[in-house]
């Protein structure tokens, strides 16, 4: 078992990604704002297309959060990157693979997967694109735990 780090403050998440003064959710930029507001993960939800690619996204409904409509497993991903987010529209639906590289240093992912199947595209996406030692996995599947772990050793998951 790891040890774990006793902090001299509190540990800050910015969930979704966002602030209190900005609205567009689980987006580089508003990961960016929450990084220089002092956010030490970003929370990211995480959906699957139908070509399984890891979208990161709240909602299984792309209305609400996106210029988009439907499901987001519906549509593959080539599409569904040409969707701007609503609140800002110079901003595109990001795939996981897509953003991991642009996210600040000074805060880490926290990936909470909505679709349980994400499990093998996220590592897969992870081990590409991101570092698995400031990277956070929330998951609901002990096994899926062990699968994280075995395939990426540095990786943080929480339960």
């Amino acid at each position: 078992m790891r040890e774990r780090a006793v902090m001299d403050r509190p540990f800050v998440v910015a969930h979704r990604g966002k602030t209190p003064d900005y609205p567009v959710e689980n987006a580089l930029s508003a990961i960016r704002l929450a990084a220089g507001a002092g956010a030490d993960l970003a929370e990211l939800d995480i959906r699957l297309s139908l070509d399984r690619r890891a979208v990161v996204l709240h909602d299984a409904f792309l209305g609400r959060a996106t210029t988009g409509r439907g499901w987001v497993g519906s549509y593959p991903a080539r599409y569904l990157r040409r969707l701007r987010l609503r609140g800002n529209p110079d901003e595109r639906l990001p795939l996981l693979r897509d953003l991991l590289p642009g996210l600040p240093t000074t805060i880490q992912p926290a990936l909470h997967l909505k679709d349980r199947a994400a499990i093998g595209p996220v590592l897969a996406d992870i081990g590409r694109s991101g570092d698995p030692a400031r990277t956070w996995l929330w998951l609901d599947r002990l096994d899926h735990i062990r699968r994280a772990v075995a395939r990426l050793p540095t990786i943080h998951c929480t339960y």
